[in-house]
């Protein structure tokens, strides 16, 4: 059945408007920022061994491209800043308004750098791609900035 465009809905269902906060896992470190800028530097990279995420691997759908390494043993050190399979990434210093996914093809885990912060999501309450097409649309780029505006008047008023 076609629908015509001057159909209208009147059955559609109103979606709550929640925070990012209300919509993350009930886990620890579900919503966090890179590790302090001390804690992981390029001295740490290796040959091989748990990827980490830099602004250059964002911007697509999914996070990607030539990755650096840390030891497993880096990367234990930093386990709150592991990123996993569906979590959603976003870059909160630098270029601002990318976000990308963690796949699920690739590896198991990621350390996200410095200037990027992952939430974990509720997988019952949305969906991973929800949130990624909503931060990629024209109000989720606003909020965004707005958000970014917010933190430096709060750093330069002190």
């Amino acid at each position: 059945m076609a629908v015509k465009n001057s159909t209208t809905f009147t059955h559609m269902v109103e979606w709550p408007n929640l925070s990012l906060a209300k919509l993350s896992a009930n886990t620890p470190n579900a919503i966090v920022g890179g590790p302090f800028g001390s804690d992981l530097t390029s001295k740490d990279y290796t040959a091989i061994g748990i990827p980490v995420i830099r602004g250059q691997n964002m911007g697509g759908h999914f996070v990607s491209g030539d990755f650096v390494f840390v030891s497993h043993a880096k990367a234990k050190k930093l386990q709150a800043n592991i990123a996993r399979p569906g979590d959603v990434i976003f870059t909160q210093r630098g270029t601002l308004g990318q976000v990308s996914i963690v796949p699920h093809f690739s590896y198991q885990g990621f350390l996200i750098s410095q200037s990027q912060m992952k939430i974990s999501l509720e997988g019952t309450r949305v969906a991973s791609e929800y949130v990624y097409q909503y931060f990629i649309s024209t109000n989720g780029q606003k909020q965004i900035l707005d958000s970014a505006i917010q933190r430096s008047i709060r750093l330069y008023r002190g």
